[in-house]
């Protein structure tokens, strides 16, 4: 144990003894090793334990600014298909629009077929 740990150590087990939660000074030291070098699993020390939340940490940072771009591109995705659907709105029209000039252009060769046959009707009458 480095000289650092002895004394967090030999601090923490004052306190546990000056708040009674030990009764004697072997079991407040005990205690305070266990907590500050102890391990959870017997494998792995506390300050491994840390380490790898840090680890964590980081990758769930990581994984946070990964979703935000995932989300961005999602809003971009929409408005890129809203556009396309305004356009193929705007396309329904347009033909819709052109469908009727189409009527109106088929109404008016009729209305000349029928004027010029009459007129021919006029001519050979004549």
């Amino acid at each position: 144990m480095d000289p650092e740990t002895a004394k967090k150590v030999n601090e923490l087990a004052n306190n546990l003894k000056t708040l009674h939660m030990a009764t004697t000074m072997e079991e407040a030291i005990e205690k305070a090793k266990e907590i500050i070098l102890g391990t959870v699993d017997e494998s792995k020390s506390i300050k491994d334990l840390m380490s790898e939340v840090e680890e964590e940490k980081a990758d769930l940072k990581k994984d946070t600014e990964a979703l935000k771009d995932i989300q961005d591109d999602l809003k971009d995705i929409k408005k890129l298909q809203e556009k396309d659907a305004e356009l193929d709105e705007t396309q329904a029209e347009e033909i819709q629009k052109i469908e009727k000039n189409l009527d109106d252009i088929e109404k008016d060769a009729k209305l000349i077929k029928d004027n010029t046959d009459a007129a021919e009707i006029v001519q050979e009458e004549e």
